[in-house]
């Protein structure tokens, strides 16, 4: 009891409530593929409860959209195994899909998780454009199949680029171009 009490992560939506002050728009269920199932049908089941989920939280968001201008959602995970990057990429992906101009940033400097599920090269992205400049449309990439527009997280990052005004920069000039 005593270790319960003094575990600080958070598990649920009550507890990120608590946490920040924001209710979760949506609870994900585990992503297809990143734990293993014994149940070769259960397979099945799980990818239609996070398809399920992405179409829930894509449309909380329209809703939620009802102010106007673009929009700007942020995931999170607390470690690599939480499954941030494919859910931010299938909800990118569904939103191009459903005619949005979206652009997804990968920020996760250390894995590059974006580009690998996109199946591209971690070459000119978010990172160098910190480091060393350059123009934002230059490093955009293209998810053919979808629409999806997306930047890599680039080579070389550190959290100190987070705050860097170069990040508000890439930020102004995307936040003017795409709807998400």
């Amino acid at each position: 009891i005593g270790l319960a009490l003094l575990d600080r992560r958070m598990r649920t939506s009550t507890d990120v409530a608590d946490a920040t002050g924001l209710m979760p728009l949506e609870e994900i269920p585990p992503v297809p593929g990143l734990t293993r199932s014994l149940n070769p049908f259960g397979q099945r089941r799980r990818n239609a409860a996070f398809a399920e989920a992405i179409t829930r939280l894509r449309g909380t968001l329209v809703l939620s959209q009802q102010r106007g201008g673009p929009a700007m959602v942020a995931i999170t995970g607390v470690d690599d195994d939480s499954g941030a990057a494919p859910v931010a990429t299938a909800l990118a992906q569904a939103g191009a899909v459903a005619g949005d101009a979206v652009v997804l940033v990968d920020l996760t400097f250390a894995e590059n998780d974006v580009a690998r599920l996109l199946g591209a090269r971690n070459e000119f992205g978010v990172a160098d454009l910190i480091s060393s400049g350059g123009d934002v449309e230059a490093a955009l990439r293209d998810d053919t199949p979808t629409g999806l527009q997306f930047l890599t997280a680039g080579k070389g990052g550190e959290p100190a680029y987070y705050r860097a005004p170069a990040m508000d920069d890439i930020l102004d000039a995307l936040y003017v171009r795409f709807d998400v």
